[in-house]
């Protein structure tokens, strides 16, 4: 079964993708959001332990950055699973039914 014999067999108006897509970048943004306030937080009890300058708090700031940098990507995420979304509902009406 090649990919086009599973665009012409999806029913029309069919949107089930869409659901889990949805909640995976839900998901995804629910999880950096606590990760990036757990590491903060965590940074913040090390800094109050410790000088600011040990391994453990360096650490941190770097999950810190690694999350945020993560973060800039949800949006470009966004629009790529919009985009799959939007090609796949194209294939599904344009195509011409050869069955």
């Amino acid at each position: 079964m090649n990919i086009l014999d599973v665009f012409m067999s999806a029913k029309k108006g069919q949107l089930g993708n869409l659901t889990g897509n949805v909640v995976a970048l839900v998901v995804i943004a629910i999880v950096i959001a606590f990760g990036t306030l757990i590491l903060v937080e965590d940074q913040d009890e090390v800094a109050s332990i410790d000088a600011e300058n040990t391994t453990a708090y360096n650490a941190t700031g770097s999950g810190i950055e690694a999350m945020g940098t993560f973060g800039d990507w949800l949006p470009i995420i966004s629009v790529v699973v919009v985009a799959g979304v939007i090609l796949m509902l194209l294939f599904a009406y344009l195509m011409p039914r050869t069955r």
